[in-house]
């Protein structure tokens, strides 16, 4: 059953005698008259002219050999698409690679293009693996750092001059005697006034340092050691026996006024201004 328009167009057929009343022939009459005719010279231009753009090689090669199939080539089909898969293809590294082989064939074409793609999937494979690995150790560098912040720092203070943990600054609510302010000493002093006394200055405030930095560490140790005798012993001054309290970190030792008198032939030098 054929509409009004297929039975107009049934009427110009022309048939031969020995046509009448057989189906091949109609079917083909219909093909040639609804079928498109082809423009040859395009067609080649859309062959000559295929790339392969983003797609994989299998793809490419396939579509060459559909449009390849709208031409009689005969002999020279694979030796077109050939040419074409060498000029078309994306990687300008395989086309100069293809292009020495004076001998190049189809089939060495699609070997030399699947072992590349293959190849090249693989070294992307490995260089993530690698980048996973290197993250990685990187991660474990960066908590490895992270422990050394809690190192106590030993940078010059800005307040006293020298070097001690972050927490404890000996010159905290000590006066400075260049400027009178507090909490920093005569050699640090920022200040412009009394500038030419700051050498004397120095010697003293580094004196105080140490005596308040080891009695600071004294308490701290005894607090946390829970002792609270103190640590003396007997020395023989001019044939005196004198308990001394140990400290060694003080630069120099105190004895009271009493004791000082019990020592026979004490010489006591007067200090010079």
């Amino acid at each position: 059953m054929i509409g009004e328009s297929a039975l107009k167009v049934y009427d110009t057929f022309v048939f031969r005698i020995e046509e009448n009343d057989k189906l091949t022939p109609l079917f083909q009459k219909f093909e040639c008259y609804f079928s498109p005719k082809k423009n040859i010279t395009y067609e080649r231009y859309l062959f000559n002219t295929c790339m392969q753009d983003s797609r994989i090689f299998t793809d490419f090669l396939i579509d060459l050999r559909n449009k390849a199939k709208n031409f009689k080539f005969g002999t020279l089909e694979e030796s077109l698409i050939r040419n074409r898969v060498a000029c078309g293809i994306n990687s300008k590294a395989s086309r100069e690679q293809l292009l020495r082989d004076t001998e190049l064939t189809l089939e060495k074409t699609m070997n030399f293009m699947r072992a590349y793609e293959t190849s090249k999937t693989q070294l992307k494979g490995l260089k993530n693996t690698i980048q996973a690995d290197s993250i990685n150790k990187h991660g474990n560098r960066a908590n490895f750092n992270s422990l050394k912040i809690d190192r106590p720092s030993k940078k010059s203070c800005y307040y006293c001059g020298s070097q001690h943990t972050t927490s404890f600054c000996p010159v905290y609510g000590l006066k400075c005697t260049a400027c009178g302010k507090l909490n920093h000493f005569a050699k640090v002093c920022r200040s412009k006034t009394n500038r030419f006394n700051t050498n004397r200055v120095e010697q003293v405030d580094q004196k105080k340092v140490n005596l308040n930095v080891a009695e600071l560490y004294i308490q701290h140790f005894a607090a946390s050691m829970e002792c609270t005798d103190d640590l003396t012993t007997s020395i023989t001054v001019n044939n005196k026996n004198i308990t001394f309290k140990l400290d060694t970190g003080a630069q120099s030792n105190v004895i009271s006024y009493n004791v000082y008198n019990s020592i026979p032939g004490r010489p006591l030098k007067k200090k010079k201004q």
